[in-house]
């Protein structure tokens, strides 16, 4: 009795799912009578999109008779390719294929047939979805936290499901429009991309520019996050450049730069803490261990000074710090970042951190999940149209010599998905260096204006090569990493002793 009672429920649930026979109809008849219909259509849903059986049968045999045959729709013709794939049973019979042909609308709508058959389609995958949220969420054996960042994955495909995103565009269309914006631009001024704030290494990127998947990497404790904080600082401290319409006339505004920062390996007081070495020039060793004693009140007020200046930049900076993130929860919480406070680029250190442990099932050999964490990084960077910048690590290889491409670690889908990749050398240590004693000799930091006066008593100089750059120079640019500081700058800003 029970059982037939929860049958009874599970039906009417069935028969209450959004949908429309008339529009299903509509759109297969519009198939069958015109080839140019049934292109459309083809390429406007799939097989799942329809509610009745039959008409998914129907339609899978079009897509099929178009393949095989690629001809116009012939009765005759079509009924033998139902016959040879065994479904004109399950179609309905020829007699029902008939009818639908005979009986077929306007052909012209038949987009909007189909339209109307892709909205049911996809309020039946949003009440799905909440079904299995719902579900997931009672169930006390799964994570609640990978189950809402599942939830947000899947919530985002089905926003961006049946969303035409592969439409040719003539050429000659946008060509005009696009010339009429670096026009603009050039007259405007606008500088593209965010500046690093190393002016080698900028003038060869020109700025890394919105979308694009940046690799930083370096052997450990070669500087890969110190590197990382002392640009998103320099960032914190500029502008981006944009274009504003007002009363139908361009104009160039700029707004200040808006970081935000996954630290997989560093709680965020530790990060803090770099930063207000970086920004005051105070050892780093001593605001770590707390050792700025009263004796020491200048320490203390260079400090204080610098914090102060820095709070107003550090509204536009986020931290979200985990050791555990997988890349469903990255890109869960980086699309949070970007809807709630539109941030301009995001910064993840570091790839080989990033949790692996629910892809793939575990049937995943280790080099294609890291494949798959390196593709879904670069489509986030293509969804949030911003640039993502993540440090990776290099092989054991590049401490004999200046690294390439080929000394990236974990897959070879890094390198060949980057749109950029910086490597840092530090040849002291793979010992090619003319000279070898840089960290024993002192030099002082002026600064690019020159109005500085910070004594630095160990430093080391550092390669930057841009080993990749799709839309511009490669190249080594020297740096000088500020060791008590852990802070990189322009060799031009130290005067060498």
């Amino acid at each position: 009795m029970k059982e037939d009672i929860k049958k009874k429920k599970e039906i009417n649930l069935i028969q209450q799912l959004p949908h429309s026979l008339d529009a299903e109809r509509a759109t297969l008849g519009a198939a069958l009578f015109s080839s140019e219909s049934r292109d459309l259509i083809l390429d406007t849903l799939i097989e799942d999109d329809f509610y009745e059986e039959k008409h998914k049968y129907i339609f899978k045999a079009l897509a099929e008779f178009k393949n095989t045959k690629n001809t116009s729709i012939d009765a005759v013709v079509f009924e033998d390719h139902l016959r040879k794939m065994n479904l004109l049973e399950k179609c309905g019979g020829m007699d029902y294929i008939i009818n639908l042909s005979s009986n077929a609308p306007v052909v012209s709508h038949a987009l909007s047939y189909a339209e109307i058959v892709k909205e049911n389609s996809l309020r039946r995958k949003g009440i799905k979805f909440a079904e299995d949220f719902a579900s997931d969420s009672i169930d006390v054996s799964k994570d609640i936290k990978n189950t809402i960042s599942d939830g947000c994955n899947m919530l985002s495909d089905l926003s961006v499901y049946g969303t035409a995103t592969d439409e040719f565009m003539r050429v000659s269309d946008i060509i005009i429009p696009i010339s009429e914006e670096i026009e603009k631009q050039s007259q405007l001024g606008i500088s593209p991309g965010i500046k690093m704030g190393f002016h080698d290494i900028d003038e060869k990127l020109s700025g890394i520019k919105k979308s694009q998947y940046v690799i930083i990497a370096a052997r450990p404790s070669c500087g890969k996050t110190a590197f990382a904080l002392s640009c998103m600082v320099n960032m914190l401290r500029s502008n981006i450049d944009q274009i504003e319409i007002i009363n139908g006339v361009r104009t160039k505004k700029s707004k200040p730069v808006k970081v935000g920062f996954f630290s997989l390996e560093m709680p965020r007081e530790d990060i803090i803490k770099r930063i207000f070495s970086m920004i005051s020039f105070v050892p780093h060793r001593k605001i770590a261990e707390n050792k700025i004693t009263e004796k020491e009140g200048e320490y203390a007020t260079r400090l204080y000074n610098s914090i102060e200046a820095f709070y107003e930049q550090s509204k536009n900076f986020f931290i979200y710090d985990s050791n555990a993130m997988g890349i469903t929860n990255i890109k869960a919480a980086a699309r949070k970042l970007k809807k709630k406070e539109d941030v301009d680029i995001i910064f993840i250190d570091y790839f080989s951190r990033i949790n692996t442990m629910n892809l793939g099932n575990g049937k995943m050999q280790s080099w294609e999940q890291w494949s798959v964490v390196s593709r879904e990084l670069k489509s986030l960077a293509f969804e949030l149209e911003i640039p993502i910048v993540c440090l990776v690590q290099l092989n054991r290889d590049a401490e004999k010599a200046r690294p390439t491409l080929a000394n990236l670690r974990d897959t070879g889908a890094i390198e060949q998905d980057a749109d950029v990749v910086i490597l840092l050398h530090d040849s002291e240590r793979a010992g090619d260096a003319k000279n070898t004693d840089d960290t024993n000799k002192t030099a002082t930091f002026i600064g690019r204006s020159r109005d500085c006066d910070v004594k630095i008593n160990y430093y080391k100089n550092i390669e930057a090569v841009i080993a990749k750059n799709r839309n511009g120079a490669i190249g080594e640019s020297q740096l000088c990493f500020l060791n008590e500081y852990i802070r990189f700058v322009d060799q031009d800003e130290v005067s060498f002793n």
